[in-house]
């Protein structure tokens, strides 16, 4: 077994640990939209939108800023909203959540990612089933013995953290518990020229994080590349949108 076999033998397993027992959901008061949500989070104690955020009302041509209640839909096609949900400038990221929801910031991202590393690499061991496959053959390639703690920031980390976030959209590997993300393309910025990119290619996710001057943390997937990109976007760009709220501890 070759080691890219065995990153996906993992990934597969891993699905089921992360797995649910069954969705839930969120209607948005504003406009009657129901988004599946994500209650199952061990790093934090965050609810997820497992969708797209896709509030607001749509502008097109070449307008560079967004107000309240405003989005972009990928080349000004509705249907695009419908698929991929909004795209949205930072401003109007962080006002366009539901009353009580709000952007996810940087470590906000860093713990989701955690938790899809922490499915796959909590097989490692003895913990791997030794009814799937070659498991010792798994351990080898993949585990070397490590715990999980141990992939954070390598290839590894991002391979798998990017595969597993993809769904049926992109081709390839399907993880079961990809919380829907989708390529839903970028609406660029030069000077007063707009441009869409990336629909069906490319996947950016705002976080609240400022990264200084004009430069926002952003979370990027591509289709050419198995891994999950650490970028800097400017706030002026349309990208997606995920909003996270408190959980209530439950009594």
């Amino acid at each position: 077994m070759n080691k890219k076999l065995a990153l996906i033998a993992l990934m597969v397993i891993a699905t089921a640990v992360l797995a649910q027992d069954g969705p839930e959901t969120l209607k948005d008061s504003r406009d009657g939209q129901i988004y599946s949500i994500s209650t199952l989070h061990p790093f934090s104690n965050l609810v997820w939108m497992e969708q797209n955020l896709n509030y607001g009302t749509p502008v097109e041509g070449e307008r560079l800023k967004l107000g309240r209640g405003q989005k972009y839909c990928y080349d000004d096609d509705l249907k695009n909203c419908r698929k991929y949900g909004g795209l949205y400038t930072w401003e109007a990221a962080k006002q366009s959540c539901p009353d009580g929801w709000r952007l996810p910031t940087e470590k906000d991202w860093n713990n989701l990612e955690q938790e899809y590393l922490m499915g796959v690499t909590a097989l490692c061991g003895p913990g791997m089933p030794s009814s799937f496959g070659d498991s010792a053959a798994i351990e080898r390639m993949f585990c070397h013995g490590r715990r999980w703690t141990s992939f954070e920031g390598t290839e590894e980390f991002f391979d798998v953290v990017g595969t597993m976030m993809k769904t049926e959209a992109w081709g390839g590997f399907v993880s079961e518990n990809a919380y829907g993300f989708l390529p839903g393309g970028i609406r660029g910025v030069a000077g007063t020229q707009v441009e869409f990119l990336g629909k069906g290619s490319h996947g950016m996710w705002w976080t609240s994080s400022r990264a200084g001057g004009d430069s926002v943390n952003v979370r990027v997937l591509l289709r050419k590349s198995g891994k999950l990109e650490y970028w800097l976007a400017l706030k002026g760009i349309g990208a997606s949108v995920r909003c996270v709220k408190e959980q209530k501890e439950k009594k």
